[in-house]
């Protein structure tokens, strides 16, 4: 699989005369594996479930400079995360009861307005699809497989030369 990544713009645009009052910005990648399935045997029926988190990294794209609450009217913060080779596309089974999706959550630490010393978190989450491609290793020298020591085979017309050159299917 070849080196991929997720990038993009964290865009912010608050009301000038309401705007957000922040000493954070996070954003998440999460990768999840869910899987569910169920087996009947006679009368009996069992469910089978399983959650595994595939990746979680975090990017903190924003941080006051003296640890206090900051307005925020207008900011964009560029992001990206490089994926591991490892990690399988997104995937979703015909009644989405096993899959392996991707999401990006973006996190803001911010002053509550009921209580100005509590700070709460607004966030906002996305699914992000992923698409994984691998390319086909190449091969420097051409393979060759061949058969022609069957005296019986060969009798009858049945012997075989194959050469693959270059890529492997």
């Amino acid at each position: 699989i070849t080196e991929s990544s997720v990038s993009g713009i964290l865009e912010l645009n608050f009301l000038p005369d309401k705007p957000a009052h922040a000493k954070q910005i996070d954003i998440t990648l999460k990768g999840v594996e869910y899987v569910f399935w169920t087996e009947k045997h006679g009368e009996s029926t069992k469910v089978h479930r399983h959650k595994e988190i595939l990746i979680c990294q975090d990017i903190c794209v924003w941080r006051s400079h003296d640890n206090t609450y900051q307005e925020i009217n207008e900011l964009q913060f560029p992001f990206q995360f490089e994926l591991p080779n490892h990690l399988p596309s997104s995937v979703k089974f015909a009644r989405e009861e096993s899959k392996i999706y991707y999401s990006l959550k973006a996190s803001m630490k911010q002053e509550s307005s009921m209580l100005k010393f509590l700070g709460s978190t607004e966030s906002i989450k996305i699914r992000c699809p992923i698409t994984r491609y691998s390319l086909f290793p190449t091969i420097s020298n051409p393979t060759h497989f061949s058969n022609y020591d069957d005296p019986s085979a060969v009798s009858r017309g049945i012997g075989y030369s194959l050469s693959l050159e270059h890529n492997v299917f």
